[in-house]
């Protein structure tokens, strides 16, 4: 994971930590890719929730702004071609 939770629990998770992450993931990576991360930890503690590992998703507080990852406008990038095939 991306600091600064890569050394916390899922249990010491509060939305504050997750607030402050955002706004990292925002500077550092990008909107899009904030939101793709974004996803998969709240997909994670969804999970959690479940699986009774945790009562509530922090990511679920009013104080956590939603991250939305954005489709990219115009489509894919083309990549240039290295001239080789890829292996099945």
């Amino acid at each position: 994971m991306i600091e600064p939770l890569g050394d916390i629990k899922i249990r010491q998770l509060t939305p504050s930590k997750i607030v402050a992450w955002i706004k990292l993931l925002r500077k550092t990576l990008g909107e899009r890719t904030a939101g793709l991360i974004y996803s998969h930890l709240n997909s994670i503690l969804v999970m959690a929730v479940d699986d009774e590992v945790v009562r509530k998703n922090p990511c679920d507080s009013r104080s956590v702004q939603r991250v939305k990852p954005r489709r990219q406008i115009g489509g894919s990038r083309i990549l240039p071609s290295t001239g080789t095939t890829p292996k099945a």
